[in-house]
């Protein structure tokens, strides 16, 4: 962690942006920013990885300015009874694998909910699911030889970017790529 921090820190100053970047290490659990501090808040797929998905959403309403723009990239998919068996087997074990406990509570319209419940106004989902389908499938295939050396060896938590990527893509019909957008 500190070697990539050295290293963000050496490109930003390399490229002269040291009075307008800096690089800060904490939980998003527990901002240490004052309330009202910037005009916007971006995540791109990390909310799935919180422990407490509320309690991030609410730090991100507190260090919003009033008025401030939220957009998060993040996964929504079916109900586990919507699921074939397997479908809900495989997500749980790339969930509890990849410590993505959240992606686990975020059937479809959970997000949306929480974030009203946080204090977010015009909330908004837009479904690209369709436009990182061919991502996923070429992940997928890229994917297919690693995952299964790992499962013939009793191992698939180790190839868990190539067990994300092919059950992602086998199952793709069960799970939706959204971008949430609110505003303090």
């Amino acid at each position: 962690l500190e070697f990539r921090r050295v290293l963000f820190r050496s490109r930003i100053k390399r490229r002269m942006l040291d009075d307008m970047l800096s690089i800060c290490h904490m939980s998003y659990a527990d901002l240490e920013f004052p309330d009202n501090t910037f005009d916007g808040v971006y995540t791109l797929e990390t909310l799935v990885h919180a422990a407490d998905a509320e309690t991030v959403l609410r730090e991100f309403y507190r260090v919003l300015k009033p008025g401030g723009h939220l957009a998060l990239f993040e996964y929504s998919r079916e109900p586990e009874e919507n699921m074939s068996a397997r479908a809900s087997e495989a997500f749980r074990k790339v969930n509890e694998v990849a410590a993505m406990p959240s992606f686990q509570r975020f059937e479809h319209g959970v997000l949306e909910r929480l974030l009203e419940k946080s204090g977010f106004m015009s909330v908004t989902v837009e479904d690209i699911s369709a436009s990182i389908l061919p991502m996923v499938r070429c992940f997928s295939l890229i994917g297919k030889v690693p995952y299964k050396l790992a499962r013939a060896f009793g191992r698939p938590d180790k190839a868990i970017n190539a067990m994300s990527a092919v059950e992602f893509w086998r199952y793709r019909q069960y799970f939706r790529y959204n971008i949430y957008t609110a505003r303090k």
